[in-house]
């Protein structure tokens, strides 16, 4: 299977400028600008945001204050991702607004290249904004060459190894990854841990009671409810799927709610039919970390947080 979505036969033909980030290219050429895309994401980088994110969740959450209701989506989910990033990228606070603007415009055609799914005006809306956000970070790329600053772009400008720096439509492409791709999955983890701390009260009440088990409860979000429902991925050659024919160049769209519905009844032989939404009270003492589940096996994110099991779609509404 292949991440290059232009190999696809459903592939719409470009409209606008093209960049390709490195989540769509296969090794190697993934594997050159992502090692230099992580360089530019050091640990002092991403410690030294602790305090800012602090600061404008406090904020955020003060405005809320002077109201009698508070709507998570628009005055926390959206907002707070959307202001780190742009602080994150160096963007200054009066092009933000615009920005915001394009990339909702271009996320809109953002699902898998199948007839229908995307509307013809968002396809040509989402070309032009795309086309706009380049031109907006092709001139902040070339002001941050000329006057580096303390901020991703600066870094990744600078971003080396062994001679090796991204080329401009690499640093291009990693703007726009970040400032689209970057946002909304944010937006959607947010949303959706709260929403699943809401509806599971006992949960809440023991990370209340517990604030140490936050970083296991966001991990626990990730695999519960992911940001992101779906990928898709492009057959380089015939072949199957279970008993599925591929012929090359189809695109195939992995969901992954049915992905755990399948590793639920592969690891319990239990029929999908009869799958039905579990819970974990134990409490293990490992540390929590980000690693894919094998069947039958939990994640060790899952296993510090004593939470909420997903084993159906139904669960889902």
């Amino acid at each position: 299977m292949s991440s290059e979505r232009d190999r696809s036969r459903l592939s719409p033909g470009v409209k606008g400028p093209r960049t390709r980030n490195f989540l769509h290219l296969d090794p190697p050429d993934h594997t050159r600008p992502r090692r230099l895309v992580v360089k530019a994401f050091t640990p002092r980088v991403v410690a030294k945001l602790e305090p800012r994110i602090r600061e404008l969740t406090e904020g955020l959450f003060q405005e809320a204050a002077r109201w009698d209701r508070f709507e998570i989506v628009s005055e926390l989910a959206h907002p707070l991702p959307w202001r780190v990033i742009c602080e994150l990228l160096g963007v200054p606070f009066g092009d933000r607004d615009l920005l915001e603007y394009w990339s909702g415009r271009l996320s809109e055609a953002l699902e898998p290249p199948f007839p229908g799914l995307v509307a013809p005006r968002a396809s040509t809306d989402a070309a032009r904004a795309r086309a706009e956000i380049i031109t907006y970070f092709r001139e902040l790329i070339a002001e941050r060459r000329r006057s580096p600053r303390d901020d991703l772009v600066s870094h990744l400008v600078k971003a080396e190894e062994s001679g090796d720096r991204l080329s401009e439509n690499e640093t291009l492409a990693t703007c726009v990854l970040l400032i689209n791709a970057g946002h909304e999955t944010t937006v959607n983890l947010i949303s959706n841990g709260i929403l699943a701390l809401l509806n599971h009260p006992d949960q809440l009440k023991l990370l209340r009671e517990s604030p140490a088990l936050a970083a296991a409860a966001v991990e626990e979000v990730l695999r519960y409810d992911a940001p992101v429902q779906m990928t898709s991925r492009v057959a380089r050659g015939d072949g199957h799927i279970g008993s599925l024919p591929v012929r090359d160049g189809d695109s195939v769209v992995l969901v992954l709610v049915l992905v755990l519905v399948l590793m639920l009844a592969r690891a319990t032989a239990t029929p999908m039919s009869s799958t039905r939404p579990t819970r974990s009270t134990s409490r293990a003492r490992r540390e929590p970390s980000i690693s894919p589940s094998q069947p039958g096996r939990t994640s060790a994110s899952a296993q510090a947080w004593p939470g909420w099991r997903r084993a159906s779609p139904s669960s889902c509404s």
